[in-house]
């Protein structure tokens, strides 16, 4: 066999055993690591100090996908989890900038007001980020404000000043997913296709893993930091997948155009 040399980190695909439906496609995929490792039982005798023999007691393997592109499939595989699809939900918005007009009505009107929950809105001043106080009637004094469907009105001293908002609104269309306390663990089968160079001639080929059965193992992160792409690890630990021949995992090289 020739050697090769392995370029990239591939693309990756997780099906539930039980149907072999597609839990997970990773396709920007930043790291693949396939751990295997064996533990021995030493066999000691008579008066040497090195051991004469040894045989395998143990036979892990553990698989890590890391990938660049964030889906919520990634829950299928972590606890089971279904994926709820054009829901309603609550969606908080962050410091939604407005100045108050300078004059008259002295009223801004939130993005989405038509649907912006009733009683969520915290308002603060964009420079010292004190808080405004929310009254039921009209404002009477500087620092003061009220809303209606959305529309905030502030007292005439606070014109030309910058506000900061926070509210939730209503969003009909969104997609969810709810870890219980119960999470159920799927067991899975991997499938991981690279790509490689032959160092000899130059050709390229295929070089393809498959686990017959896994399951998650391990912490689930989603690093999220500025000016930065988040990434997200998986591990799975390798199981016996109860087949007659003995196999639980296999390599296959295959021809691939430049």
């Amino acid at each position: 066999m020739k050697p090769i040399v392995i370029h990239g980190a591939g693309y990756g695909r997780i099906m539930k055993r039980a149907d072999n439906s597609i839990l997970l496609r990773f396709d920007k995929n930043t790291d693949m690591r396939l751990t295997l490792e064996t533990a021995e039982q030493d066999v000691w005798g008579g008066d040497g100090l090195v051991p004469f023999e040894s045989f395998a007691t143990e036979f892990r393997g553990s698989i890590t996908l890391t990938n660049a592109r964030f889906s919520l499939d990634m829950f299928k595989v972590l606890a089971g989890a279904t994926i709820a699809e054009t829901q309603s939900n609550s969606i908080w918005i962050f410091e939604e900038g407005y100045t108050v007009p300078a004059a008259s009505p002295y009223t801004v009107t939130l993005a989405k007001s038509t649907t912006a929950v009733v009683g969520s809105d915290t308002v603060r001043y964009a420079d010292t980020l004190k808080p405004l106080t929310r009254v039921a009637g009209p404002p009477a004094a500087a620092g003061e404000y009220s809303i209606a469907a959305g529309v905030i009105t502030f007292y005439s001293t606070d014109a030309g000043k910058g506000v900061l908002v926070d509210y939730q609104y209503t969003d009909a269309a969104t997609d969810h997913v709810v870890l219980s306390v119960n999470a159920n663990v799927v067991p899975v089968t991997i499938i991981h296709t690279g790509k490689y160079l032959r160092t000899s001639d130059g050709t390229y080929g295929g070089l393809q893993t498959e686990i017959y059965a896994a399951q998650y193992q391990g912490a689930f992160e989603i690093n999220q930091g500025r000016a930065t792409a988040s990434t997200h690890a998986m591990t799975f630990k390798v199981l016996d997948p109860g087949r007659s021949d003995k196999t639980f995992m296999k390599f296959t090289r295959f021809e691939l155009s430049a």
